[in-house]
């Protein structure tokens, strides 16, 4: 699973928005997307859906394309649900 992940981090290279990974195997995608040219406000990584929220609430509002990354048992819909500011699930 590591190496998927970090295969779609290389894949990355022309993407020109901003990609935060959250949760553990989320991690080697960051690693490969930097290494493959992302900056590092670019390219952003948290531990959990509660720690990335913060972090997407702040790219997403200066880059059009935000691209988000994590496994479905990490919650990451209450993300969605909080950029929404209505807490209806992903949109």
């Amino acid at each position: 699973a590591l190496e998927e992940h970090a295969a779609i981090g290389r894949a990355l290279g022309d993407f020109e928005g901003v990609v935060v990974g959250v949760g553990p195997l989320s991690k080697a995608l960051v690693d490969a997307a930097r290494a493959a040219g992302f900056s590092g406000e670019r390219a952003r990584w948290a531990p959990d859906a509660d720690a990335a929220q913060p972090v997407v609430e702040a790219l997403v509002a200066e880059h059009p394309w935000t691209l988000l990354k994590a496994s479905r048992g990490m919650g990451l819909e209450r993300v969605w649900a909080g950029l929404s500011g209505e807490g209806r699930g992903v949109h």
